[in-house]
């Protein structure tokens, strides 16, 4: 059974970090604790979430952000699916898709503030 590791979690938060802005030319190529928002320990997720909540206080900056979600989990749809099947031994690939790209389009966003 294929299991979601750390690199496909980091391959996934950079392709989004991509597309919400242009990538500093000085950054990591892998991430480390705190880098890409993959972290080592519970406390210094919750702290990051907290400072990025007030980072991203308005609508504009919450849509954006939203916007390159939904496109990442479109683009990921299949390999999501895929993954959910190899681990769970449950469902079909073709549904799971499918579900994935409901979820990805009609998920309320910050439309709903």
């Amino acid at each position: 059974m294929a299991k979601v590791t750390r690199e496909t979690i980091e391959d996934i938060v950079k392709e989004v970090l991509k597309n919400i802005a242009q990538p500093d030319p000085g950054s990591p190529t892998t991430c480390r604790s705190g880098d890409c928002g993959v972290f080592d320990s519970l406390e210094e997720a919750v702290a990051a979430a907290d400072k990025a909540g007030k980072d991203i206080s308005t609508i504009a900056t919450r849509e954006k952000v939203i916007n390159v979600i939904r496109r990442a989990a479109k683009t990921n749809a299949r390999r999501f699916a895929e993954m959910a099947v190899d681990e769970t031994g449950m469902g079909r690939v073709e549904d799971k898709v499918k579900k994935n790209l409901l979820v990805a389009e009609r998920t309320p966003g910050p439309e709903i503030l």
